[in-house]
Order: C-alpha cells, then structure tokens, then sequence
C-alpha cells in the first residue's frame, strides 16, 4: 500500500485487525481475524467494529482532521504526542457504528455488551478503558453531530 507492506512496518501484519491508509484511503481489515462469541452468547461483532473505527479515520481524514492531528503530533514528543493520537482514535469508530448498526443486525440488548466489549480494547495508542469507553460510547450515542466528539477540545484526562 502507499502507507507501506502493513501500514505499521514495526508490527507482524497477524496482530493488526485493521488499519486505515490515508496514502489511498483505504481500509484494509485482517481477513484472519476470528470472530467470537461472548459469556452471554451474543456476538462480540468485533469485525464490525474494527471496520467502524477505521471508517472513523476515513471520515477524520476526508474532513481534514486526520491530516491536521497528524501535522500536530509531528511537532510535539513523548507522552502529548501519544495524547494528541489518542485524540482521533475512538469517537468517530463509535458514530460509525451506530450508522452501521441497522445494517450489522445489532439489537439494542446487545450494546451493553458491545460498549464492555471495545472499552477492554485498550493500550498506549488508544487509550485506558475509561476514555475508551467514554469516547466510542459518546460517538455512538451523537446522533450524527460531530461537534460531540470534539476531543480535541477535551481534558487530557479524557483522552487518557
């Protein structure tokens, strides 16, 4: 791809379910990634969910907000680099799903397991389970206004 051989050349291709390359924006989703089922026997949708969060970048980046987050993070080092990432990780994945969730056949007794379920994905990049949760849940609930995952507006606290 123009973004490189995976998007993340560090990384073995096997441990990414997706990425979005805004060199052609696309999105390019790990086919050998499982599906599970949760305790509760409800799926975990987490093919559905990878592929929101990527259409959240694609979204960012026809907006100009991928590109401008990106030239700030360039400019700043260490932990308010990683702060300004996790920025534009989560609240658009959220919206997106909930445009995508008629489609996906998700039922409303299946979102509490779905937020529980994309706020344990958590690491450096992203986010602790608290803003994790908060922002995918936050854009999920917008209605389609975008003004509500202003992150970049946000504490540092709520994007830790």
């Amino acid at each position: 791809t123009p973004c490189g051989r995976n998007g993340k050349e560090d990384v073995d291709i096997n441990q990414i379910a997706g990425y979005y390359c805004s060199g052609n924006m696309a999105i390019y989703m790990n086919y050998l990634m499982k599906g599970f089922y949760l305790p509760n026997g409800l799926q975990s949708y987490d093919h559905e969910i990878v592929l929101a969060h990527e259409i959240g970048h694609h979204v960012q980046a026809r907006s100009g907000i991928l590109g401008a987050s990106w030239h700030l993070q360039f400019q700043l080092s260490g932990q308010a680099a990683l702060v300004e990432n996790r920025r534009r990780e989560q609240c658009f994945a959220g919206m997106a799903l909930a445009s995508l969730a008629h489609s996906y056949g998700i039922t409303p007794d299946e979102l509490p397991a779905i937020f529980k379920n994309e706020s344990s994905r958590t690491d450096s990049t992203h986010g602790n389970t608290r803003s994790v949760g908060l922002w995918f849940r936050a854009g999920f609930e917008s209605g389609g206004q975008i003004g509500r995952c202003n992150t970049f507006a946000a504490s540092t606290h709520d994007v830790a």
